[in-house]
């Protein structure tokens, strides 16, 4: 499922979606749709991955969940971690270097964003 978000096409996206994929499935690295989608930068899929239920508790193989993964980006999206912290994704959380949120967002320069966001 993966290398699908590298459409951007809508009408892909809900066709694929009707199959009902399994959204939280790990890839490698530990890395679910949702954190390929937030790595790809994709807005669309991010969207679709959550109101599918993905799951924002998941965590890759450095212990990032998608919002740490979004703000440790070098051009963060704000539109991509105002739709992770609205679905509820915990900004207390730890990877496994013991960073969290605001030490990943400081480095990805998305500190301004998570704050704009009450996080």
């Amino acid at each position: 499922m993966s290398l699908l978000l590298y459409t951007d096409e809508q009408e892909v996206i809900e066709f694929l979606m009707d199959f009902r994929p399994h959204i939280n499935l790990l890839d490698g690295q530990r890395r679910t749709p949702l954190h390929n989608a937030v790595c790809c930068r994709n807005k669309r899929w991010v969207k679709t991955l959550l109101g599918a239920g993905a799951s924002l508790k998941e965590r890759d193989f450095l212990g990032n969940t998608p919002l740490l993964s979004a703000c440790n980006m070098n051009r963060p999206s704000s539109e991509i971690i105002e739709a992770l912290l609205k679905h509820g994704a915990n900004v207390e959380a730890e990877n496994k270097f013991g960073k969290v949120l605001h030490h990943v967002a400081e480095r990805g320069r998305a500190v301004s964003i998570v704050l704009e966001h009450g996080a």
